[in-house]
Order: C-alpha cells, then sequence, then structure tokens
C-alpha cells in the first residue's frame, strides 16, 4: 500500500434471530436475518464512535484534532480525534451488514460496496448426503438498493463472483484470504488513480464490515497466522495497521467493544 494504512473490521450488530424466533426477512431470504433492535442501537453507537462530529459542524472542528483527550479507547486510532475519515467502506451483502454501517455511511456521505466475498460461512450440511441442498443465497445488489436508497455503490465490481457455496473452514479462510488480497489491490489502485483527500501524512482508513467468521480470518489472513485468537463479538472492532513500507500488519485491536454500552456480547469462535 502507498501509505500508512489502517484496516477496521467489524462485525454486525445482534441479529433478531437471537433474540426471538418471531421474525421476518426484509429481503424475504431464509438466511437473512435482520438486526434486532439492540443492534440497531449499536449501529448507531459504532456510528457515533467513529463519526463523532456532524458533517455541517466539520470546518470548525478539524483545527482540534489534536488536543489532549482524557477518555482513552483502543478502540481510536492512534489518538485520533475527531472523524475518521474512510476512503472505502466493503461490506457482506446480507442485510444485518448494510443495516450495521448504515448510520456511520449517512452520517460520513459515504457509499458501500457490496462485497459477497465477505459473506456468511455456510457449512451446515450434513457431509454424508451425496448431494447437498442448494446454498442460501445472500442478497443481489438490486434487492439491497431497493432497501436502502442511496447507500450502495452500484458501479463497484465485486471481487467475489461465484455466490454462496458450501464451505470447510479451510475453504473459508481460502475464500477470505483471495477477497482480502484483491480488495488491498482495489483500494491500492482506487487512491493511486483518484489520489486521496486529506494531508498525505495521513492514514487511509478502510472499514469491511462482516460476519463473525469472516472477521477471524480476515485477521488471521493479516497476520498470516491461520490460528490466531480474533474476538468478535457483535458490532466490535479488530483493527490493523500497516505503516508505509512495511511488510507486515500490526494487530491493534482485537474485539474492541468499549463504543459499546453491553459490552463484548456474543463472541464467536470456530471450533479448532
Amino acid at each position: 500500500m502507498p501509505r500508512n494504512t489502517t484496516i477496521h473490521i467489524l462485525r454486525h450488530g445482534t441479529r433478531q434471530d437471537f433474540i426471538t424466533a418471531e421474525w421476518t426477512s426484509p429481503t424475504g431470504l431464509p438466511k437473512d436475518p435482520p438486526l434486532a433492535d439492540v443492534g440497531h442501537a449499536q449501529a448507531e453507537e459504532v456510528a457515533a464512535h467513529l463519526h463523532p462530529i456532524p458533517v455541517s459542524q466539520q470546518p470548525q472542528q478539524q483545527q482540534q484534532q489534536h488536543h489532549h483527550h482524557h477518555h482513552h479507547s483502543n478502540s481510536r486510532p492512534n489518538g485520533v480525534q475527531g472523524n475518521i475519515r474512510f476512503t472505502h467502506v466493503f461490506t457482506s451483502p446480507f442485510t444485518r451488514c448494510l443495516q450495521t454501517a448504515e448510520p456511520l455511511a449517512r452520517r460520513a456521505q459515504i457509499q458501500l460496496k457490496v462485497e459477497p466475498g465477505l459473506g456468511e460461512w455456510f457449512n451446515d450440511w450434513d457431509t454424508d448426503r451425496s448431494a447437498p441442498p442448494p446454498c442460501p443465497r445472500a442478497p443481489t445488489v438490486s434487492e439491497l438498493d431497493a432497501l436502502f436508497p442511496g447507500l450502495i455503490d452500484t458501479l463497484y465490481t465485486p471481487q467475489w463472483r461465484q455466490g454462496t457455496q458450501w464451505e470447510s473452514k479451510d475453504e473459508i479462510h481460502e475464500r477470505v484470504h483471495f477477497v482480502l488480497e484483491r480488495l488491498l489491490a482495489y483500494v491500492e489502485n482506487d487512491i493511486q488513480s483518484k489520489g486521496t483527500p486529506g494531508a498525505q501524512e495521513e492514514d487511509v482508513h478502510v472499514l469491511i464490515v462482516t460476519h463473525a467468521a469472516c472477521q477471524i480470518a480476515l485477521g488471521r489472513a493479516l497476520l498470516r497466522d491461520r490460528f490466531a485468537v480474533i474476538r468478535c463479538g457483535v458490532a466490535s472492532f479488530c483493527r490493523f495497521r500497516k505503516r508505509e513500507g512495511e511488510d507486515g500488519w500490526t494487530m491493534e485491536a482485537n474485539g474492541d467493544a468499549a463504543h459499546l454500552k453491553g459490552g463484548l456480547m456474543y463472541n464467536w469462535a470456530f471450533t479448532e
């Protein structure tokens, strides 16, 4: 990457089907539960945490960015005050991920790039059966565009075009590694072709909104450690930074939930 780069990986908030058996999918898809009310509240907490200053007030506020602040949370990168300016926000195509990203995206006036390669891990068919049933599909961009008007960058071309598939643990790690490499290349090319707003010494910030299994696999791919322990409660962050010219990524936050009233909840792990 051409500059210092920070990748923020956010798991979606609490799903409605975690709370009640009585839920309906906004897309009508059987494996696409929406956020519960508490999940929407978490999404607002995420937005306030990453983007505390309304856009209308930004010019007056910019000068205060480097003042000392007393409330130090590990989930604020490098003492950044004020708003984190994301160059790119990528999201899984499942409704709960877009709902989690929406308050931030609306505040920051940035569109979401829907990336199917960040979608849910489907691994639960009985391998003794000769032919598995069809894998549940993800919502399409046109379905999501109807639910989230103006929120989606419909010109973005996904890196992963194979749709959902039944996957083993190894296969989801392979998928995520492939997609991550493609996303990093995409960000680098995009920044070089457009130039980035803001001072050259600022970090590039990228946000990825996804699911527990992908959050773990992304962290492992960045750390080059297949069995790294990655915490990933609902609406919690993992954050990784790479300095310009350096080869590897450093983990700066692991399942950080300091911004959430309820703290770390529904932490998930692969059984391995």
